[in-house]
This record gives C-alpha cells, structure tokens and sequence, in this order.
C-alpha cells in the first residue's frame, strides 16, 4: 500500500507497482461502507453520466503524462482528428491531495461511452507537510 485517502465516506487505498519501466500500475482499492453491504439485492454503482462527482466503482484510470489543463485539450485534438469525434469532459480537472502528493484528476468519456479517469501527479510535499 502506497497511499490511503478517503472518497467521501469510503475508505481508499493505492496499490504501485515500483518497476523500472516509464509507467508504475496503481490499482485503487475502495471499501464499500457497510450501508451498501446490507441492501438485497446490492444495487450497481451509478453511472458516472448520472452521477459525475462519483464513478462506478469498476473504471480504468491512467497517469497522464502531462498536467490535464495541457493534456485533454491535446488528447480531443487527436481523438477528433483520428476518429472525427470528440472526448466529454464528465469532470473537469480538480485536485487532491493524497498523502504527501498533490494529484490532479479528470473524468473523460470517450465515443464509445467509456468512462476514464485521468491522474497527474503535480508535486510531491517535503516529509512532515500535510500528512495528518
């Protein structure tokens, strides 16, 4: 476990990868609080289309390579011009701050209707700064 932080009332844990290749998996683990544990029969995650402040609990996430500000515009120039057809921004970049690191993150939908969440890591605090 590399990271813990909560989404809303979930508990959230990241799991990395340390290799030495360019790209380092997370895999994001979410606690379902016990209210969902309860309900029969357990109901979906609601669509991030319904709902955009929450995705289903099943998405694909990647690490962008570049801040979102600079990055959507760029990858909806290329989707547009390779497929002619655009990316829905479902929501817009916003940051969050996971242990000591600064994350920017955005939700995307493509043509397809597939939902993807978007990370960039933006700074890393110094040891002692911003950790409860």
């Amino acid at each position: 476990v590399s990271s813990t932080f909560r989404a809303s009332s979930a508990q959230c844990a990241w799991l990395r990868c340390n290799n030495t290749s360019s790209s380092n998996p997370i895999i994001e683990l979410i606690e379902i609080p016990k209210p969902f544990h309860n309900k029969v029969p357990k109901p979906p995650a609601p669509p991030l289309t319904e709902t955009p402040l929450i995705p289903s609990y099943n998405h694909v996430a990647f690490l962008s390579p570049l801040p979102l500000s600079t990055y959507l515009p760029s990858l909806s120039s290329v989707s547009s011009s390779r497929f002619s057809k655009e990316l829905t921004i479902l929501q817009p970049p916003t940051q969050k701050q996971i242990d000591r690191e600064i994350w920017e993150m955005a939700y995307v939908q493509g043509p397809d209707s597939t939902v993807v969440e978007l990370l960039y890591k933006c700074a890393t605090l110094p040891d002692g700064v911003g950790v409860e």
